[in-house]
């Protein structure tokens, strides 16, 4: 069940087909670790942004004590004040404060979907077999296969994969 980052679908990780509890259990940690990476990776990603804004805010603050004429105007001195509206206002720093922004909000859906996934759908799993040990569910006398429905999801996920990067490219 080997993913890229660009083919999670929470919607269709989240779903659990109770015909299968089997295999939804075999692939539920392969699943937690998948979107725990994905969160890890985001958090990253907001890290390195994080150190570009610093490093964008501290080349601006640098210019406008340099330079204060060229950067603030003509006979402006570079207070504290003055010297933050030139650099929260230059558009290289508006850009990356935008960027930064957007990565926060992807990286706080990324943490619900993960926790989502590693508690929620677990805890599902875990009540769906307390039922199914109950005999809750009707189902069939002689167990079934567990190889082949791994295969057969399996070749139905490569199916969607394969169509989802079809789409993307036109």
């Amino acid at each position: 069940m080997e993913r890229e980052k660009s083919t999670l679908n929470y919607e269709e990780d989240m779903f659990i087909d109770e015909t299968s509890l089997e295999v939804e259990c075999l692939e539920q940690s392969t699943l937690t670790i998948v979107y725990g990476k994905h969160w890890s990776a985001l958090q990253e990603k907001v890290d390195v942004v994080e150190e570009e804004l610093k490093l964008i805010k501290s080349t601006l603050i640098e210019k406008a004590h340099k330079h204060p004429d060229k950067y603030l105007g003509e006979g402006i001195k570079p207070t504290g004040p003055i010297v933050e509206a030139f650099y929260r206002n230059h558009k290289k720093h508006t850009k990356a404060k935008e960027n930064w922004i957007s990565l926060k909000r992807q990286t706080r859906d990324a943490e619900i979907a993960y926790k989502a996934i590693s508690y929620t759908r677990k805890a599902m799993l875990e009540e769906l077999i307390k039922l199914h040990g109950q005999q809750y569910f009707a189902g069939p006398a002689v167990p079934g296969d567990i190889t082949k429905k791994r295969e057969e999801r399996q070749s139905a996920m490569n199916k969607k994969i394969g169509k989802n990067i079809l789409n993307k490219k036109n």
